[in-house]
């Protein structure tokens, strides 16, 4: 019998994630069904539905109780949910069933450098340097929550990217299914660059100052708009004169633009087309967004921005250690002369740092060439209950 794909996610699932997580893909060949739980896991920042195809809203656990009382055969689940109590709740019900787990580890990037602050403070006070044990501890304090996934009992498949998904918990999954991120298999359908009637230079916004997120992690944005937009403005200003490439910004795909406008002055601000944007743009403008991966793939010139003020939150330790992996130059957008945004200094990429990083936090070369959701459906078809037989290899198309 072919099984019913659960999705189970904690943020909001909207129509672009209907299609970038492979569900419009699979539902050609399975029932699917999106079991969006983000009025439980978190209820202040819920959307409306935009009218996602096969879409549940899921506000408690008696609610999923009574989705999953309502499945009429075998069931798989992917699991897109935190490692928040919630998230452990749902898992613990899926077992209770078992309804065996996918869980995608796409969106790797490099491990946080140290904090900047706690560096500063440290020699401030003439303390002696930490074990690197503790002061990796620290920095995972420092950095960004992320939703991993692993606190729980490993799920029955993993799908991996990159030979950094060989040091995730998740390699004790029953299967390992080795393959590439979410943006590798955008890039694939996207293909090649197009180069544009006018070159341009495109910033990634990341939502700095409403992301919802913030309010679902009880963290502090890392700036203020009275500090960030008018010094970005001002490297756009800047940018823009010497170059003559134009700005324009890739919304974030979760900002509410209407309700948080931007201050970006007259730029162009696009949204749902960041990859396509990063694919033909001449110069791409970033914190420290995973979208970044969308300029090794297609072997962009990346130039990284701080301030001061990211320096010292959370998010400075990430723009630092995108610089080091990708050998990129830092603009501190609060102090910049015009040396500092000078052609000479960002239209060079070091190959061989973009093809470790790609390797590392990407793809593997078996993965290279092959769409996953077709492998995948071909997965399940033949193996609906997940245990037994071991998948053929991931092999590049030939």
């Amino acid at each position: 019998m072919i099984p019913t794909l659960l999705y189970v996610a904690g943020f909001h699932f909207e129509q672009r994630d209907f299609k970038r997580l492979g569900a419009e893909e699979l539902a050609h060949r399975f029932p699917v069904q999106i079991l969006d739980c983000s009025t439980w896991v978190q209820p202040d920042i819920h959307r409306p539905d935009p009218g996602t195809p096969g879409r549940v809203d899921v506000g408690s656990h008696e609610a999923l109780v009574q989705e999953l009382d309502r499945l009429d055969g075998p069931a798989v689940a992917f699991d897109y949910m935190s490692d928040w109590p919630e998230g452990m709740a749902i898992r613990q019900e899926l077992r209770r069933r078992n309804i065996p787990r996918i869980v995608y580890v796409s969106g790797v990037v490099p491990p946080p450098s140290k904090p900047r602050l706690f560096v500063r403070v440290r020699e401030a006070l003439h303390l002696p340097a930490l074990s690197g044990k503790f002061s990796a501890r620290l920095a995972r304090i420092f950095a960004r929550p992320q939703s991993a996934q692993l606190s729980d009992a490993p799920p029955e498949v993993a799908i991996l990217s990159g030979h950094a998904g060989a040091r995730s918990p998740l390699i004790q999954a029953k299967t390992c299914i080795w393959a590439h991120t979410l943006d590798f298999e955008t890039a694939l359908r996207l293909g090649a660059p197009k180069p544009p009637e006018q070159p341009y230079a495109v910033f990634i916004d990341e939502d700095m100052i409403h992301h919802p997120d913030y309010a679902f992690c009880k963290v502090r944005p890392p700036t203020t708009a009275k500090r960030y937009y008018p010094a970005l403005q001002r490297v756009f200003d800047s940018l823009e004169e010497q170059t003559g490439l134009k700005v324009i910004i890739a919304a974030h795909p979760r900002a509410y633009l209407d309700q948080n406008p931007p201050s970006f002055g007259a730029r162009t601000i696009v949204a749902g087309r960041t990859a396509e944007l990063i694919r033909d743009a001449a110069l791409v403008l970033s914190h420290a967004s995973t979208s970044q991966s969308f300029t090794v793939i297609w072997r962009k010139p990346l130039l990284l921005l701080t301030s001061q003020d990211l320096d010292n939150s959370w998010m400075g330790c990430h723009i630092t250690a995108r610089a080091e992996y990708l050998g990129r130059p830092v603009v501190d957008i609060d102090n910049f002369d015009s040396t500092a945004l000078s052609p000479d200094r960002w239209n060079q990429i070091d190959d061989v740092l973009y093809t470790e990083y790609q390797r590392q936090f990407i793809c593997t070369p078996d993965s290279l060439g092959r769409p996953l959701w077709p492998y995948l459906a071909k997965f399940l078809e033949t193996e609906s209950s997940l245990y037994g037989r071991t998948p053929e290899p991931y092999q590049p198309a030939r």
